[in-house]
C-alpha cells in the first residue's frame, strides 16, 4: 500500500514539475479557460522538493524489521533525475551517483578477490607449517586468528560483516553474512 501511495504521489509531483515548465490551461471563474504558457519556476522547484521528501520518508521509513521494496524508490529517483534533465542539468548531476556506485562496485568486487586470495594463501601456509612441524594445535589456532582477522577487520573494510553463527536482527536466516558501511581497517 505505502508503495502504491509513493507511486501516485512520485507521478504526480512529476506531473506538476512539467505543467510548471510548460504551462496548462486553466478555468476561470466565470468558465471561461485561457492557458498559462509562463515558467513557474517556484512551483517547478517546490515540487521537485517534494520528490525528494517523498523519496526520503520512504526510505526513513523503513526498518530492520519491516523492510521496503526498492523498486518505488527506483521509480522517485528516475523522475527525479527526468526533471533535473528537463530543466537542462548536465549528466554529470543528473547521473549523480550511477558511474559512481558502478565503478566502485567492480573496485570493491577486486579487493575483494584480492583478499580472498591473500586469505586462501594465508590458510594454506598456516596449515602446511602445522603440518611440517607436527604442532597441529598452534596451526589450528593461526587458522582461526586468520579467519577472526578475515571477520573483525578484512571484510567490513569492504562493506561486508559476517555474522559467524549469531542470531541477530535483520539478517536473513539463510545467510551468514549482511553488507555494512565500509570501516577502516585496524591496524
Amino acid at each position: 500500500e505505502d508503495e502504491l501511495q509513493l507511486f501516485n504521489q512520485v507521478t504526480q509531483s512529476g506531473m506538476k514539475c512539467r505543467e510548471a515548465l510548460v504551462g496548462r490551461c486553466t478555468t476561470n471563474t466565470d468558465g471561461s479557460t485561457r492557458g498559462s504558457f509562463d515558467l513557474d519556476g517556484a512551483s517547478f522547484v517546490k515540487e521537485l522538493t517534494k520528490l525528494a521528501d517523498l523519496g526520503l520518508a520512504y526510505v526513513q521509513a523503513a526498518s530492520i524489521h519491516k523492510p521496503r521494496p526498492g523498486e518505488p524508490l527506483r521509480f522517485a529517483v528516475e523522475i527525479f533525475r527526468r526533471q533535473l534533465d528537463l530543466v537542462g542539468f548536465t549528466s554529470y548531476t543528473v547521473n549523480a551517483g550511477i558511474s559512481t556506485t558502478l565503478e566502485h562496485a567492480s573496485s570493491s568486487n577486486a579487493d575483494l578477490l584480492d583478499e580472498i586470495a591473500a586469505f586462501r594463501s594465508a590458510i594454506r601456509s598456516a596449515t602446511l607449517n602445522g603440518i611440517r612441524s607436527k604442532d597441529t594445535l598452534a596451526a589450528a589456532k593461526e587458522v582461526l586468528g586468520l579467519c577472526d582477522e578475515l571477520r573483525d577487520d578484512i571484510l567490513p573494510s569492504l562493506g561486508v560483516e559476517l555474522v559467524d553463527g549469531k542470531v541477530a536482527n535483520g539478517v536473513d536466516s539463510n545467510r551468514a553474512w549482511r553488507r555494512c558501511s565500509p570501516r577502516d581497517r585496524i591496524p
